[in-house]
């Protein structure tokens, strides 16, 4: 069963200002609650642990499509739930803001029941 849609919900203010907009963007999940989310370059997820993570693929119409939402754990393994084929441009976000692994699959929860 599918929630409310998982949606990119813009960047935070002092991002826009800044001019770094590009690079910060809140994703809410299906609670209604934002979650802050950085982008990344692929090659940079080997070097990272104990975060969420949320790739998207453009869509034809421009919108990001959200293809695979996962989690990086303390030893470097991979696991999540795909949801699109990303054979377009992906991108790829991470969120740090989950420090322990009942957090991190708590947003993780919340994210895939939205999307």
């Amino acid at each position: 069963m599918r929630g409310t849609a998982l949606v990119m919900d813009g960047s935070p203010r002092t991002a826009r200002a800044l001019g770094f907009a590009d690079r910060f963007r809140y994703w809410r999940g299906a609670s209604g609650r934002r979650y802050l989310f950085s982008a990344v370059t692929p090659d940079s997820l080997d070097d990272l642990v104990n975060v969420v993570v949320l790739t998207t693929v453009d869509g034809v119409d421009g919108d990001a499509r959200v293809a695979w939402v996962g989690e990086i754990d303390e030893g470097g393994g991979r696991c999540g739930r795909s949801f699109a084929d990303v054979a377009g441009r992906a991108r790829v976000w991470v969120h740090f803001l989950a420090a322990t692994g009942p957090e991190r699959q708590a947003v993780l929860r919340d994210l895939t029941e939205a999307a």
